[in-house]
């Protein structure tokens, strides 16, 4: 018997079960590119900045917005659980389980305050700020604004550094990202276009 958990698969082997973890999106991933499904179809850190930036007036990063975040586009993310999911059934030798079956999902990297000014650039090309000036905010004023007031969220989300590398599945799976950075990059006028009815009451 076999399973897959996006959190951790700890109790697979308690349970005689062979387990695989996998990482992206929430854990410390941000995804680009819409998503078809009939429910969420956008990510969180992109709309959320662009909501403040809308009620502020201009865009924001928290702090320096040094931090570092890897990013995968939800169409790849797609077929790696397409991937993860052949080689289960097929259950090859390669193939480990457990702790030595950990994956994480990634096609490039950004800063926050990369992601801020892609923010910015777009809200701007729309009208939607006055200049794609990006201002640094506190902790205190991001929470206040985007988390209800909780720091340890905003900094979680929105200021941390999150780096992985998805050798293991490009190595083991044979997966590999179609986007990359260049994507990451233009596809912030896409985000702010889906919300653009948010904008316009």
């Amino acid at each position: 018997m076999a399973t897959t958990d996006r959190e951790g698969g700890r109790p697979a082997p308690a349970l005689g079960l062979r387990g695989w973890r996998y990482y992206a999106d929430g854990e410390k991933r941000t995804e680009d590119g819409k998503g078809s499904g009939p429910f969420a179809t956008l990510s969180q850190q992109v709309p959320n900045l662009a909501r403040f930036a809308w009620k502020k007036g201009r865009a924001v990063v928290v702090e320096s917005g040094e931090g570092i975040w890897n990013h995968i586009h939800i169409a790849d993310l797609s077929v790696f659980y397409l991937s993860l999911l052949r080689a289960v059934l097929q259950q090859p030798n390669w193939l480990p389980s457990g702790r030595k079956a950990i994956f994480f999902v990634e096609s490039g990297e950004h800063t926050w305050l990369q992601v801020s000014q892609g923010i910015a650039d777009a809200m701007h090309k729309k009208d939607l700020l006055a200049t794609n000036s990006v201002e640094s905010i506190s902790l205190k004023e991001a929470a206040a604004g985007i988390t209800h007031g909780d720091e340890s969220l905003v900094e979680v989300t929105l200021a941390s550094n999150a780096r992985a590398r998805a050798d293991f599945a490009r190595n083991r799976l044979d997966w590999e990202s179609e986007r990359g950075n260049d994507e990451f990059f233009g596809h912030f006028d896409d985000e702010i276009a889906a919300m653009m009815s948010e904008f316009s009451t």
